[in-house]
Parts: C-alpha cells; structure tokens; sequence
C-alpha cells in the first residue's frame, strides 16, 4: 500500500471583495437622480451601497446646516440616521424639513 502524507493546506484570510465595508451613500429624488438641492416638502431617497454589512447597524450623518430630515416620521436627530443594513443597496425615504434648531 502506497502511504499518503498528510498535506497541510494554506490559511486563507478572507478576500478582500469579502470584507464588510460602507462603499458609498448618496441622495436622490424620486426619480433617482442624484442631488443635493432640495427644499423643504421634499421627498428624497438616502441610497447606501455597501459590502457585507447585512444586519450590521450603520450610522450616518447627513450634516445639513440649512435643513432637517424626518425618517418615518420623526426628525433624525443633528440629521444623524441609524441604520440597520438589511441589502447590499438600501434606500431610505426621508423627508425634507425647515431647520428645527
């Protein structure tokens, strides 16, 4: 009978297209063109592209010194959202406010 070594294999470390990561976020209107112009009335869309980061809890600060957002309703705090990821492209409605501040 031939005898068979044992072969020790290689460690793999994740690939790097593996690894959780915030790719990019941006606004749109309705229409999915992107701005940065609305006014308050304004329904826009918070568009979060990312990698690996279902379940993940994300925050982001939209940091608008002239206008306010309300998400679901109730005005996002210093326009701070958090997030929980829930695809790898998560579009959020927000609506646009008069400063409160």
């Amino acid at each position: 009978r031939p005898k068979i070594e044992p072969t020790r294999l290689p460690f793999l470390s994740p690939r790097e297209d593996e690894e959780p990561k915030l790719v990019d976020y941006f606004i749109t209107d309705l229409d999915e063109n992107v701005t940065n112009e609305y006014d308050p009335g304004d329904i826009i869309l918070l568009h979060i592209k990312t990698q690996n980061r279902i379940d993940d809890k994300l925050t982001i600060n939209l940091n608008n010194k002239t206008r306010d957002f309300k998400h679901n309703g109730v005005v996002l705090a210093n326009d701070t959202l958090n997030h929980v990821i829930s695809s790898d492209l998560d579009k959020i409605e927000l609506e646009v406010i008069d400063q409160q501040n």
